[in-house]
C-alpha cells in the first residue's frame, strides 16, 4: 500500500487490487495493511474541529466533519478558486510559487475571510496541461491558463473582486447550474 499527499490533505492510498479491488480516498478512514478500515483523523482536522485526541475518539465522524466545514467557512464563500500546482502544466516550483502568491495576496486583500471570502484549493491536476499553472473559478466555472503571480493578480483583481472574466487568460467557461443534480 502506498500513501501520497501532504499532511492534512486527503491521503490517497493505492491498494493492491487483489486484496482490496479499490482505491481508497477518504481522509478520515484509512485501510490498514490487513484490509480492515481503521479510523484516522488528521492533526489538521482535529485542530480545525477544535478537538483533543480523546474527544476525537468519542465523537462521530459526521460531527467532526461538520465542525471542520464550519471552521473552513464551507457554505459561506462567494467564490472558489482551484489552482493546479503541476507537475504536468508547470514545474512543481512554479506551482508552489503560484500557490504561495495566491494565499498571500488573498490575505493581503482580506479575501481570506468575511463577506467577500474566496475559498482556495490546491489541486494536483486540472487535466489541461498546457500554459500552466491553470486555475478554475466557481461558481462561474471559468478556466484560466498562465496562473502565475502576474496572471493570478489579474484574475484576483478582475474576476474575484469585480466579477469580470479575464479574457486574455480564458480557456473555457462551464458554469454550474443553480439546481442540485438528482
Amino acid at each position: 500500500m502506498q500513501y501520497t499527499g501532504e499532511v492534512g490533505t486527503p491521503q490517497y492510498a493505492e491498494v493492491d487490487y487483489q486484496a482490496r479491488n479499490a482505491v481508497h480516498l477518504n481522509p478520515f478512514v484509512m485501510p490498514s495493511p490487513s484490509g480492515q478500515s481503521d479510523r484516522h483523523i488528521s492533526e489538521k482536522s482535529k485542530r480545525l474541529a477544535q478537538v483533543t485526541d480523546a474527544e476525537a475518539t468519542r465523537l462521530d465522524d459526521q460531527t467532526i466533519l461538520k465542525r471542520v466545514a464550519e471552521a473552513l467557512n464551507i457554505g459561506g464563500y462567494k467564490r472558489h478558486i482551484l489552482l493546479c500546482t503541476g507537475p504536468d502544466c508547470c514545474t512543481p516550483e512554479q506551482g508552489a510559487d503560484a500557490w504561495d502568491f495566491l494565499k498571500g495576496r488573498l490575505k493581503e486583500l482580506k479575501l481570506d475571510k468575511g463577506e467577500n471570502f474566496v475559498y482556495r484549493s490546491k489541486v494536483g491536476c486540472l487535466r489541461i496541461c498546457h500554459k500552466g499553472p491553470s486555475c478554475l473559478v466557481y461558481p462561474e466555472g471559468t478556466w484560466y491558463h498562465s496562473a502565475d503571480a502576474e496572471g493570478l493578480e489579474n484574475i484576483i483583481q478582475q474576476h474575484l473582486m469585480k466579477g469580470q472574466i479575464v479574457e486574455d487568460l480564458l480557456i473555457a467557461e462551464n458554469p454550474l447550474s443553480d439546481e442540485r443534480a438528482d
